[in-house]
């Protein structure tokens, strides 16, 4: 999955407090002298896109600092700002097309030619480096191994193939995982480079499919003048300086890049068909139809899932008018609100042979509407089932599948006009010990607990089941910086939060105690609570705004709340969590690429390991030991979150949870109907 690889990789910069452009400047320069290359440079990209001036003082000094750079290759002037390269001690890494400055953590070199120099490094002669292997070959037809290579560099490259594809089939060949980057066509155009340097495609990164399309010939005249290129490589003024420092520290948007593992998705798209050739297609379609052929049964689907009342609240404050829109387009502007996200499984489910659709029956505004279009009176009362009621019975699908099955439990179930051929429900959260799920096929839940109060209570089956991480929140959340030390955000109710609460009030005398920062996105209502916190409280957030949040700590901290079979009538209850958690803060903190410190729970370890992805705390005062420990060692801890992440998108993804949820639902209507 390029697209998830190249976002896992993706360099966390962090967010420093300048008070004046002054300050600012000058804090740049010590963190250089110190050796903190890439920290300097991330911090006038920050004066810069905080609007801090002047900028060209800015720009002034980060060429001055560009200049002072021993290592010229693209690596050092802007690549490791962008990335965290994936490569180990010990690895084997190619650089193909390494030119006259190669990559410096390749251990092998190869080019198309070590003796025209002008072929694509103007005039300058290739450069052999002692004790690394040299290769003569082009990118499109290499001699080496299938995998060879632990990690294969590819850098200002393809842009000049003839045969874009085979160039990447045969890099997705010879090695595990790299990284790719071009010129992106903005970049070609305003510095006049595509025809003067042989640039034949205009190669973009879209959700990480590597986009070749042809140049034409009007395109590659480009500005048709070479000024601000040579205003690039040879400034001479104040302000031809600021400008080259531009194109460095901005390089991102100035540059088509791709870290990518297992393989490269590719789509070309010539300026006109080539004989013999058929029309472009990706890797990925082609796989798709490859495995086509048999189609399975088509299904529809509906997933009731229930939301905080005070996020809709907040979410309809946030879209005035939204009220007044159809219920379908309601329900998509809540989806892309990325609320409870990790849950919601119908955007996944289309390409597995389902007609699937998202209720939300406790969202009166939507239910309103809906209850409109099908002109049918709002119910009074119970709303909430009622409604849902009219609807799934307007529906019939196939598939019913609730997010609360204490709340629709069977007697709910046996009020349908047609009875869905698979009834299942997902449960990580309190159960009342007399909910009846006799008329349940399926309960899903991370805690082996629930699952086996699920069948005392009369389900047919239960299955081991956890959420997952949605790939598309990342390009939502963008390039958040980190704002403060320790965050947490969740909810911090007196019954069901004791321990949690007791742990947030431990960091907060410790935040005071040791100088860190600490935010904490909640609403308390205990007033003991309340004041314990009250330096550190901020307002909750939801949805994207919470994964921005959490993205803006060093460090993301997490405790999980009470479960248990619950008597409420008695006030008492059977732990049903026990060694087990299904906080779904793990999957979002990691997902969202921040450190997680947690509890040591039985399944979190067995998914995550303890100090390579994420990080545990068995006591309070270990829980201070390590927000401080973390805290001084910045790159172990970034470490630990890319790697967090990478497990999370590899192993976590929404795709491959439906995947899951699919096998689940086939395998039981199959059992269903012998």
């Amino acid at each position: 999955m390029p697209a998830l690889f190249d976002h896992a990789a993706r360099r966390r910069k962090r967010n420093r407090p300048v008070p004046s452009i002054e300050e600012g400047l000058s804090l740049s320069a010590a963190l250089f002298a110190d050796g903190n290359h890439n920290e300097a440079f991330d911090l006038l990209e920050q004066l810069l896109l905080e609007g801090f001036t002047p900028g060209q003082d800015i720009l002034v000094l980060a060429h001055d600092l560009f200049g002072k750079l021993e290592d010229r290759s693209r690596y050092a002037l802007y690549q490791s700002r962008c990335y965290d390269f994936p490569i180990r001690p010990g690895d084997k890494v190619l650089d193909m097309g390494s030119g006259h400055i190669p990559f410096p953590l390749a251990t092998h070199l190869a080019d198309i030619t070590f003796s025209d120099h002008a072929l694509g490094r103007a005039g300058e002669p290739f450069r052999f480096v002692d004790g690394k292997p040299c290769y003569e070959c082009s990118v499109e037809s290499t001699p080496f191994a299938d995998k060879e290579f632990d990690f294969v560099y590819c850098s200002h490259v393809l842009e000049h193939t003839a045969a874009p594809e085979a160039a990447c089939a045969e890099l997705s060949r010879i090695a595990k995982r790299g990284y790719i980057e071009t010129p992106a066509p903005s970049k070609d155009l305003f510095l006049n480079a595509a025809g003067v340097s042989g640039h034949k495609w205009a190669v973009d990164n879209r959700d990480g499919v590597l986009s070749f399309r042809e140049y034409s010939p009007g395109q590659m005249e480009c500005i048709g003048h070479g000024i601000l290129q040579d205003m690039h490589n040879a400034p001479r003024t104040d302000r031809e300086q600021a400008f080259s420092a531009l194109v460095n520290l901005m390089a991102r948007n100035l540059n088509t890049m791709l870290m990518w593992e297992g393989g490269i998705d590719v789509e070309v798209s010539p300026r006109r068909p080539r004989r013999g050739s058929e029309p472009a297609r990706s890797l990925a379609a082609q796989a798709s139809n490859e495995t086509a052929s048999e189609a399975p049964e088509r299904l529809s689907m509906v997933q009731g899932h229930l939301f905080y009342t005070p996020y809709v609240e907040d979410f309809y404050a946030r879209h005035p008018g939204l009220e007044r829109s159809s219920f379908r387009t309601q329900m998509d502007e809540l989806v892309g609100d990325a609320f409870s996200g990790i849950h919601i499984l119908p955007p996944y489910l289309e390409p597995l042979g389902y007609e699937a659709q998202l209720i939300v029956p406790n969202c009166r505004p939507a239910q309103e509407q809906w209850a409109r279009e099908h002109g049918v009176p709002f119910p009074e009362g119970d709303w909430v089932r009622e409604t849902t009621l009219m609807q799934l019975n307007e529906i019939a699908p196939d598939v019913l599948y609730f997010g609360d099955p204490a709340w629709f439990d069977s007697a709910f179930a046996r009020r349908l006009t047609k009875r869905p051929r698979l009834l299942s429900g997902w449960r990580a959260a309190n159960i009342p010990h007399d909910v009846d799920w006799t008329d349940y096929d399926l309960i899903l839940s991370s805690l082996s607990g629930i699952r086996r109060a699920a069948l005392d209570l009369g389900a047919r089956a239960a299955e081991h089941f956890t959420p997952g991480f949605p790939a598309w929140y990342l390009d939502q959340i963008g390039e958040t910086r980190q704002e403060c030390d320790v965050v947490f955000s969740g909810q911090c109710t007196p019954t069901q939060h004791v321990q949690r609460n007791h742990l947030l009030t431990v960091i907060a005398k410790a935040a005071q105690k040791h100088g860190f920062s600490f935010r904490v996105h909640a609403s308390p209502s205990d007033p003991e609570l309340q004041k314990a916190l009250a330096p550190h409280l901020r307002p909750p957030v939801f949805g994207i705004e919470m994964l921005k949040a959490l993205r803006s700590g060093a460090i993301s901290f997490d405790a999980r709340g009470s479960i248990g079979l619950m008597n409420y009538a008695e006030g008492s209850g059977r732990d049903l969590a026990q060694k087990e958690s299904a906080n779904m803060r793990v999957f979002e903190t990691l997902g969202a690429g921040t450190f997680l410190l947690t509890e040591p729970y039985d399944n979190i370890t067995a998914m995550f390991e303890p100090g390579r992805e994420l990080e545990t705390f068995a006591d309070e005062k270990e829980l201070v030991d390590k927000i401080l420990y973390y805290l001084a060692h910045p790159r172990e801890r970034e470490d630990i979150a890319r790697r967090g992440r990478m497990r999370c998108l590899g192993e976590h993804e929404m795709g491959i949870k439906a995947k899951l949820f699919d096998s689940y639902v086939r395998r039981h209507i199959r059992a269903a109907s012998n």
